[in-house]
């Protein structure tokens, strides 16, 4: 895994050891669970009936991982802005940014796209019925079987 560093004044690529990756997962998995518990919270029905649309255009790219890769960062930032709390958004986009650097997406692993797809439903159904505690569980849980899949491609590598 790969993210950007400044040396002197030009910017090169460095490498994310196992326990950056891991401290990346865990304060994304924190803040994305915070941001579905408080879209659960003070979501509009327009935002939910958004939410729900992506996850229905999102079956349609389940076999192009780039295009997967697009929407679901799309899924993620209305989930942030449904929160409604600007502080939280702006922590979210730069984690995000970072998430970007990397040089993979764990969509692109076979099987992941559809289960991540089932996750995304389950996020949006908590968010729906208003369930703050499950919406953060959900989109906590998303997390990691994103990171668990991610720790099993770089096994491989």
């Amino acid at each position: 895994q790969s993210i950007l560093r400044r040396d002197g004044r030009s910017l090169i690529v460095a490498s994310l050891d196992h326990n950056q990756l891991a401290e990346l997962y865990v304060i994304r998995a924190e803040l994305e669970g915070l941001a579905a518990a408080l879209a659960a919270k003070h979501a509009t029905r327009e935002e939910v009936r958004v939410l729900r649309d992506l996850v229905a255009e999102d079956q349609q790219r389940v076999d192009d991982p780039s295009a997967l890769a697009r929407a679901n960062r799309r899924f993620h930032k209305q989930i942030h802005l449904a929160s409604h709390n600007r502080y939280l958004v702006q922590q979210l986009d730069l984690v995000h940014r970072t998430m970007a650097l990397l040089a993979t997406t764990s969509l692109a692993v076979e099987g992941r796209g559809q289960a991540a797809m089932a996750e995304h439903a389950r996020i949006v159904a908590a968010i729906a019925a208003g369930d703050a505690g499950e919406a953060r569980e959900a989109l906590k849980d998303h997390i990691s079987k994103a990171f668990e899949t991610r720790l099993k491609v770089d096994a491989g590598n």
